[in-house]
């Protein structure tokens, strides 16, 4: 089993919660991706969290919030299952509402890959995230009504 790492990064933005996202060159917005990736030989799930996170955007600054659910995905184009941990970090940098940003060795990608990088209102993430990323966001939903 393969673990990975997934990174909810959210920020108060003009009163709403916002989740930050990226999308593929020539990808339809539909298809949003956050930052994650798999973790190294001997690197602690925080690790792999934080370094996902600052290849995947450039940010270094962020708060650690909470770790929202853990969970496995088996589908046929992998050799083997994976197995998700998610986590909810908070910005504490000042980035703009959107960016670009270079992805090294992204996937299935060989060479580097310009990403666009933008914050999506909290309540929108169901519809524009892929399916595995989605699958935490109840977690992420119920932790803000606790929060509220």
């Amino acid at each position: 089993m393969t673990k990975k790492v997934l990174a909810y990064i959210t920020r108060h933005h003009q009163g709403t919660r916002q989740l930050l996202v990226y999308k593929l060159p020539h990808a339809p917005l539909q298809e949003c991706h956050i930052p994650g990736g798999p973790l190294e030989f001997g690197e602690r799930e925080e690790e792999a969290l934080y370094r996902t996170i600052e290849d995947a955007s450039g940010l270094i600054h962020l708060q650690f919030i909470q770790k929202l659910a853990v969970f496995s995905y088996y589908n046929g184009s992998y050799s083997n299952s994976q197995e998700y941990h998610t986590f909810q970090v908070e910005s504490l940098e000042k980035p703009l509402d959107s960016w670009k940003h270079v992805l090294d060795g992204f996937e299935d990608f060989e060479d580097s890959v310009e990403v666009e990088l933008f914050w999506i209102p909290l309540c929108q993430a169901k519809t524009l995230l892929q399916e595995i990323p989605a699958r935490a966001l109840d977690h992420l939903f119920d932790a803000e009504r606790e929060d509220a």
